[in-house]
Formats: structure tokens, C-alpha cells, sequence
């Protein structure tokens, strides 16, 4: 069973954070990242969702994102937009 980890609309650092403390207790697991709703992510979650990304992939789990065109968007601002869709993330 995939297990569902929803994003706030707004990502400062301290979210991130606590996403990231969250998300490590799903490794090993299937997980789907509901980013949807996501207005402003920040570096900081970019950063931990793709780490996480590379995790669950080399460990062959699934690690799903349904970004929002918001978070999408910041992922190219920060030139990071080629390593989401090697990732298979976007």
C-alpha cells in the first residue's frame, strides 16, 4: 500500500524540516508526495525531495510527486527542473 504525504500550501524551512523528519518514516515504503496545493516550496524542499527521490529509487521503492505548476516552476528557477525528470519526478 503506498502511503500519501500531503504538503501545506506554504514550505518555509521549518516545514521542510518537519516534512523531511515525517517522510523518513516511510523508507522502504511506497510513497506518493501530494504537492497539489503548493503555492511556495522553497530550496530547502526541493533539496529534500530530490535526496529522498535518489533514495527510494536506488532502494526500488516507489517515491511519486503531483507538483503543482508553483512548485514546478521553482524547480527551474533553481535549475533543478533535469534532475526532477531524471529522477522520473516531473
Amino acid at each position: 500500500m503506498t502511503e500519501t504525504v500531503k504538503l501545506q500550501q506554504r514550505i518555509d524551512h521549518v516545514g521542510a524540516q518537519e516534512f523531511y523528519e515525517n517522510l523518513k518514516n516511510f523508507r522502504g515504503l511506497p510513497v506518493s508526495i501530494d504537492g497539489t496545493e503548493v503555492v511556495s516550496g522553497g530550496t530547502l524542499l526541493a533539496q529534500i525531495l530530490l535526496a529522498m527521490a535518489r533514495e527510494w529509487n536506488a532502494g526500488s521503492s516507489l517515491f511519486e510527486l503531483k507538483a503543482s505548476a508553483a512548485l514546478h516552476a521553482e524547480f527551474e528557477c533553481l535549475g533543478l527542473d533535469s534532475d526532477f525528470r531524471t529522477e522520473g519526478l516531473i
